[in-house]
């Protein structure tokens, strides 16, 4: 998605790395001492330990561990403004929904400042948190900030896969205010390699969310499989709009034919003609499945509530009057949403 504010420009085009500041060393210790906690005493940490995702497995036994579910999520959002993350977990809230899923939980790895699913992480939601919080007015005012962790230490995609595989289920990418065609954000560096591996070489399920959907198909199919909407010649997609189901597949069972949901993109993927699966009125490319593949995108929100939609538009509208905005009147549906991740279960039961 072409970005919201460019807020963070300055973040991914530091150049050096400079000294850590003190509240990191800070937050790394505060982070391993809740690590070391979280092995003395699953059952009293478990729930902080998700919070913070640290990113294992605290089954109590092998019982548990075969009838749990995991997903990993990668949350690309800002997490000043947005935290596309948590929406994406409320989505997979489904147990009280349906009783009959296996226990479902959601870890949001925070990747956009080098939070990454890996064994003895330095970095936490917890750290980042705080970091963001430190420099917001920096953020803010577009000024250099230091990364938390140097490139050089950023961990490798075998390491990151291995990690995932052991730990989880599957995988759902967050929609974001970058661009997956800017290789200059750090993160895409691993964040493309590790979803050509998912999808390539394991098959691992994957669900990605506009960002997140772009970013799978430019790296299945390279930059001609991304552009933006202005370069095919179509106004950016805000607002509640009306889709439509073209082709039924299991990720889409159940799903009315035409729904409501929220759509805000500037940057699209490219589909080939029976590729598409969800058209809108205004752009055809809106949801696809990769043939043969448990991978999924859809170009639209369906983890927005209606709210949020509404809150997103009108700041959106304090920053750009010439914004075009549209609200169908009966606002999105959350059923889509709700059926979709649960269609996601199902396909990763079935494998």
């Amino acid at each position: 998605m072409l970005s919201r504010l460019n807020h963070f420009k300055s973040f991914t085009n530091v150049a050096t790395h400079r000294s850590l500041p003190q509240f990191q060393r800070e937050f790394t210790r505060k982070s391993n001492y809740i690590n070391r906690a979280a092995h003395c005493n699953a059952n009293q940490y478990s729930n902080r330990v998700l919070f913070i995702n640290i990113g294992r497995r605290y089954s109590t036994s092998s019982e548990d561990t075969k009838k749990d579910l995991r997903i990993c999520v990668f949350d690309v959002s800002d997490r000043i403004q947005f935290h596309e993350g948590q929406l994406i977990q409320n989505l997979f809230q489904l147990n009280d929904k349906d009783p009959s899923l296996p226990k479902i939980s959601a870890d949001v790895f925070a990747i956009k400042y080098d939070h990454w699913p890996i064994a003895d992480s330095d970095v936490s939601l917890l750290l980042v948190d705080e970091y963001l919080n430190q420099n917001k007015d920096r953020f803010l005012s577009n000024q250099l900030v230091d990364r938390l962790i140097p490139e050089e230490r950023l961990p490798s995609v075998d390491s990151i896969m291995e990690y995932i595989e052991h730990n989880y289920d599957g995988i759902a990418i967050s929609g974001s205010d970058d661009s997956c065609m800017n290789d200059s954000l750090p993160y895409l560096k691993i964040l493309l390699p590790l979803i050509r591996k998912c999808v390539t070489n394991k098959d691992f399920p994957l669900f990605g969310i506009c960002f997140g959907a772009q970013a799978i198909i430019r790296a299945l199919k390279g930059d001609s499989g991304v552009s933006t909407m202005h370069q095919q010649g179509k106004e950016h997609e805000y607002g509640f709009l009306k889709y439509k189901i073209i082709k039924k597949n299991q990720f889409l069972d159940g799903i009315s034919d035409t729904f409501v949901s929220t759509a805000y993109h500037g940057d699209c993927f490219l589909l080939d003609e029976e590729e598409k699966l969800v058209v809108s009125e205004t752009w055809d490319n809106q949801a696809y499945q990769i043939p043969d593949r448990k991978c999924f995108g859809v170009q639209f929100h369906p983890e927005f509530p209606k709210e949020f939609g509404l809150k997103i538009f009108e700041d959106l509208l304090q920053t750009n009057k010439e914004a075009r905005v549209v609200r169908d009147a009966s606002g999105p549906d959350d059923e889509p949403g709700v059926l979709m991740a649960k269609n996601f279960i199902k396909i990763i039961l079935d494998k």
